[in-house]
């Protein structure tokens, strides 16, 4: 009978180091009631490349984690995955630097590696060099991303009340989740509070590729309106709006620490969360008014 895994005693040693580990605090503002922009600082949840090597000879993919439990994950995806059956054909679980970033080196059985070279042609060489791995105080910037420039002109142009109560209206204007009740929806509001296009899907990177392509195909000036999400904000979300060429993007919940990595690196105004008394202004709040 396999041992049960018991758990640490939790001390407030062991949940600072676990804060650590999955996430960075960034400074930010909170826009008060009385109209005033106060500096604030949020932990924000860390999102890293993690790539799953298997045997030192097979690249299974790479996905964003939050770097924190990863042994667990790795005998975890390896079941859900079927490349192993049980916990006994995982043999042994190492990290490293990678060329994407953390290297997931995962060794398994003999029989079920021999299995997951017959299922697929992608076994490759694992890589040695170190690229973005690990270092959170190194930004993760995406050096192809262009900058949206702040014009003297776009100081206070998107209101913050005006924002609210696109955010408040969010929920309505989603006709088929009304039906449905669980669609993400990425809405394009102009300025004066009026939502002009919604596009919902069961995958929110889907939904902000749909409104993408409408505005696109309704030219329609990205400096003036801005887009509401109703799912989180990871590191995509803000790729997708600053290549589509947005200046403001708004979401429901809280960045990733990534996310706003990007926003700052691209020069898009990121506010999420969008409501109550966590709502927070990660990057360009010049933009902003009340």
């Amino acid at each position: 009978m396999t041992e049960e895994k018991k758990l640490p005693p939790t001390t407030l040693k062991t949940l600072e180091k676990r804060f650590e580990q999955a996430g960075s605090r960034f400074e930010g503002v909170f826009p008060t009631d009385d109209e005033e922009m106060l500096p604030r600082e949020r932990l924000l949840a860390e999102e890293l490349p993690v790539t799953l090597h298997y045997n030192g000879a097979f690249e299974h993919g790479t996905m964003m984690v939050t770097p924190l439990d990863l042994e667990d994950f790795a005998l975890g995806i390896s079941l859900s995955e079927r490349i192993i059956q049980g916990r006994e054909d995982l043999k042994n679980v190492s990290l490293s630097c990678g060329e994407k970033g953390i290297d997931l080196n995962i060794e398994i059985a003999i029989e079920p590696f021999r299995k997951l070279l017959r299922g697929s042609s992608r076994a490759t060489v694992a890589g040695s060099a170190c690229g973005l791995c690990g270092s959170k105080e190194e930004s993760l910037f995406d050096a192809s991303l262009p900058v949206i420039a702040l014009e003297e002109s776009e100081k206070g142009r998107y209101s913050l009340s005006i924002i609210e109560k696109v955010v408040n209206e969010m929920r309505d204007s989603q006709i088929l989740n009304q039906e449905i009740g669980m669609l993400h929806a990425a809405i394009w509001a102009d300025r004066q509070g009026n939502i002009l296009y919604v596009r919902e899907d069961i995958g929110r990177h889907n939904a902000l590729d749909k409104l993408i392509g409408a505005l696109k195909y309704a030219n329609i000036a990205m400096n003036e309106g801005f887009c509401c999400l109703t799912s989180r904000c990871s590191y995509e979300m803000t790729q997708k709006a600053v290549l589509a060429g947005m200046h403001c993007l708004v979401a429901i919940s809280a960045p990733s620490a990534y996310a706003v990595r990007l926003a700052r690196q691209s020069g898009l105004t990121l506010l999420a969360p969008a409501q109550g008394k966590r709502k927070m202004i990660f990057s360009q709040p010049e933009r902003l008014s009340f």
